[in-house]
């Protein structure tokens, strides 16, 4: 189901690897004082993605940057985001309060790192995208780990939570092309305006 009002759509493959990537430029978050996790909606501590006194040499990463936060770095995402790739050792959590959309080739929380949109007591409801991006065959091809891939390695953590909803079903019956009515084999609470 693709949710237009509270949409949380993630595409998500976990794997174990290393990763290096040498074509991308990298751009490090500058030390700051790390909060409790997990945050939910403690931001005062946190760093702004969007801030260009966050990052070392005073630049926001863009499209051709690999962002890292630090492992003594805490940064709130407060932004839509389109980089190559972004490396997690400190805290990373999504702004709460803002409709964000994440595109990257890789997002990874590793050696203790901590990426946060959404906790189970704390839950991200606005619009929230996560668009694993690329076509590079050769990667593909050469079934590349750390392409396309949301992941954690050597102690990192992610945590994702949206709201709660019936997010799938099965159907009563079948559906019939060119129909625009479907029989569920149980209740749900899909909203007007919902897509399936």
């Amino acid at each position: 189901m693709k949710n237009r009002k509270n949409n949380f759509a993630f595409a998500l493959l976990i794997m174990t690897i290393l990763c290096v990537n040498v074509e991308a430029q990298m751009i490090m978050s500058k030390a700051s004082t790390l909060p409790t996790k997990p945050v939910g909606g403690n931001y005062a501590p946190l760093q702004k993605w969007s801030n260009p006194n966050t990052w070392m040499g005073g630049k926001v990463p863009t499209s051709t940057n690999q962002a890292h936060i630090g492992a003594n770095s805490a940064v709130l995402l407060d932004m839509n985001v389109d980089v190559n790739e972004i490396h997690v050792e400190g805290i990373l959590v999504v702004d709460y309060s803002k409709d964000i959309k994440i595109s990257t080739e890789l997002l990874m929380a590793m050696n203790n790192g901590y990426f946060e949109w959404g906790v189970p007591n704390y839950r991200y409801t606005k619009n929230g995208l996560l668009v694993l991006k690329g076509n590079d065959l050769t990667k593909i091809n050469e079934n590349i780990d750390d392409y396309k891939s949301l992941m954690a390695e050597s102690g990192g953590e992610v945590s994702i939570h949206g709201e709660v909803r019936k997010s799938w079903t099965m159907l009563n019956a079948t559906v019939l092309a060119n129909k625009n009515a479907i029989v569920l084999s149980e209740p749900v609470d899909w909203r007007v305006g919902d897509e399936i």
